[in-house]
This record gives C-alpha cells, structure tokens and sequence, in this order.
C-alpha cells in the first residue's frame, strides 16, 4: 500500500502566514504520487474531523478538495508533491499548493506508522519565520491580510522546509477511508 501521505491542512493552507513564491519552486517533472485517490480523515484535537478528497490528475499534480460534513467541497487547490529528506535519515516530501488565486503555498509530510502526516509553516510563529530567513525567505507582513515568508530560490525553500520539519508540530495523520 501506498504512504498514506494524506492531505494537508486546507484551510490553514490557505489561509494561515505560510512559505510562498510568486512562481512554483518544485520541479513537476519530478513529481512523486504517494497517496491513491479516495477520501482520507484526520481526528482533529477538537474531535472534529478533517476531510479531503484526494485525485491524482494526468500532469502528476492532485486535485484535493476540502469536504464539509455533508460531503460538499469547501476548498479546492492542486498540489504536487516532490521527495525531499528529511533530518535523521527520514524520506518525506516537499509540496506546493495552487489554488489559482494566490501564491504557491509550500509544506512538508512523511510517512508515519499510523498513516501520513502534513504541515504547512507559519510565519507568525518565531521558530517557522526563523527557519525562513534563516535560509533565504524573506519575512512580510506588509500588505495581504496574511503574513507570510517569501522565497525566490528552490534551494533556499528546501533548506526552510528541512529547518521547520525538525521542530514541527505534525499533528494527527490523515487515513484513507475504506
């Protein structure tokens, strides 16, 4: 079976200060597909659950839906993932988020024993915001209603993401539904 790398916060994706470029910094033609098309859950800490919908489009690229309790998308943006290592010897990837609107917006997950876990940085966070300018990113806080930490350079962006994942809070991993 495949990792079950399951489906990133969407609404925090979207939304929360996170690591941007104007253009994408992962390299399509490097694209790695690790999760099957279905739904996945994951139990957030308020016993709510959070639920994507997850297709793999023929450019390499997911199309992940953000589902409300009644089975309606709330959210909808493509996400291609690449590998990247990560400390300790873990294998995890890299992903960008395009939801046509906005920015490309960046995370990192890995494989865990009880399914797949997903996190996007935050640069209202110290830790997160030093990782990017710590590596390249640059720090704004100008004139969008979010804060975020923008990048130009592909090497950069990865060094920002190795930093965060050391210190990252996870959170619970997303399963599929059967």
């Amino acid at each position: 079976m495949k990792p079950l790398l399951a489906v990133l916060a969407f609404a925090a994706l979207l939304l929360s200060g996170c690591y941007t470029s104007a253009t994408l910094l992962l390299d399509p033609t490097e694209a790695q597909h690790p999760l099957d098309d279905g739904v996945y859950v994951r139990r957030m800490a308020t016993s709510l659950l959070d639920r994507k919908r997850v297709t793999r489009s023929a450019d390499g690229w997911y199309v992940i839906e953000e589902l409300n309790d009644a089975g309606g998308v709330e959210e909808t943006a493509r996400v291609l993932f690449n590998r990247m290592s990560l400390s300790g010897g873990r294998e995890g990837y890299v992903f960008a988020a395009d939801d046509k609107d906005e920015d490309y917006k960046y995370g990192v997950a890995f494989a865990g024993k009880d399914g797949f876990f997903a996190v996007q940085p935050d640069c209202d966070q110290a830790l997160d915001r030093d990782a990017a300018t710590d590596n390249g990113g640059v720090y704004d806080d100008g004139n969008s209603m979010q804060t975020v930490c923008r990048f130009s350079k592909a090497s950069d962006l990865t060094a920002a993401l190795a930093a965060f994942a050391d210190q990252a809070d996870f959170g619970a991993p997303y399963k599929r539904q059967r």
